[in-house]
C-alpha cells in the first residue's frame, strides 16, 4: 500500500473475479470522469455557508418528518429509517479488464449514508414483488448448457446490457415496483402514493460524493444499493 501510495498507483479490485487491476491515479481518474460526464450526473455548486452533507441529512429528515406528521408513516417507521449523523455516498469503480481498455463499473457505497437505513426497510417490501431477485444461479445456467446439443446452423450467444443500472427508467419502473406490490395480499405499513415517495428519496436524485466532489444522479439507478440491483431485477424481467 505504501509503494502504491508513493508511486501514485491504485490497485482497483476486478469486477468480475478475484483480483486486482494496477491503474495510475491518473488513469483512475480519468475513467471515472467519463463515468461522470453522463447525462445521469451533474456537479453540484455548493453553498459555502453550510456544510453540504448536513443540510442534505436535514432536508432528507424533514421530508420523513412530514411525512410521519401528515400520517402517512408511523412513528416508529420514522425512527427507524431517519438518518443521523451520517457520513456521504461514496461513488468508485471496479475494473472490468474482460473489456478492451479495462473501463471502470462504477459501484455507489450507501453504508453510513443517509439512504441506508431506509434502503433497507424498502427493500423488505420489495422483496415481496416477482421479478425482484435474480432466478437463476452461474451453476444452474452451466449445467442446463452441459447437455445441450446445437444443430449445424445453431450457435449460442450470451447478451450482456450495456450501462444496465444507469439506463433503467427509474421513476417508471418504481411505479411498476409499487404496482406490483399493492396487487399482491401482504400488509402494507403506508399507502401506494407513499411507497412511491419514499422510493424515489432512496434511489432517485441521489447525492454522492467522488474525489472530494460533490454530485448527484438525476436518472437510472445506483449501483451498489439492494434497492437498485431488485429495481434493474424487475426492469429486466419486465421487458
Amino acid at each position: 500500500a505504501a509503494y502504491l501510495k508513493r508511486s501514485s498507483l491504485k490497485a482497483v479490485p476486478f469486477d468480475k473475479g478475484a483480483g486486482f487491476c494496477i491503474l495510475s491515479d491518473e488513469q483512475y481518474s480519468e475513467r471515472l470522469g467519463k463515468i461522470l460526464t453522463g447525462k445521469q450526473f451533474c456537479q453540484v455548486k455548493l453553498d459555502r455557508s453550510r456544510p453540504f452533507l448536513i443540510d442534505m441529512e436535514d432536508k432528507f429528515n424533514k421530508k420523513l418528518m412530514k411525512l410521519m406528521n401528515d400520517g402517512h408513516i408511523s412513528a416508529e417507521f420514522y425512527r427507524a429509517v431517519r438518518s443521523t449523523g451520517v457520513q456521504p455516498a461514496k461513488l468508485y469503480g471496479l475494473a472490468k479488464v474482460h473489456k478492451a481498455g479495462a473501463p471502470l463499473r462504477p459501484i455507489l457505497s450507501l453504508p453510513g449514508s443517509m439512504y441506508e437505513p431506509l434502503t433497507k426497510e424498502l427493500a423488505k417490501l420489495l422483496d415481496r414483488v416477482q421479478g425482484t431477485q435474480i432466478e437463476c444461479s452461474t451453476s444452474s445456467v452451466k449445467e442446463g448448457l452441459a447437455d445441450l446439443d446445437l444443430d449445424e446452423d445453431e450457435v449460442l450467444i450470451s447478451l450482456d446490457v450495456e450501462s444496465l443500472f444507469t439506463n433503467v427508467p427509474v421513476h417508471e419502473i418504481i411505479q411498476q415496483a409499487a404496482d406490483d406490490l399493492y396487487a399482491t395480499d401482504a400488509e402494507k405499513p403506508f399507502t401506494k402514493p407513499t411507497f412511491i415517495k419514499l422510493m424515489e428519496m432512496a434511489v432517485s436524485d441521489v447525492y454522492f460524493m467522488c474525489e472530494g466532489v460533490w454530485y448527484q444522479q438525476t436518472d437510472g439507478v445506483a449501483m451498489g444499493s439492494v434497492l437498485s440491483v431488485m429495481l434493474a431485477n424487475l426492469w429486466l424481467f419486465k421487458q
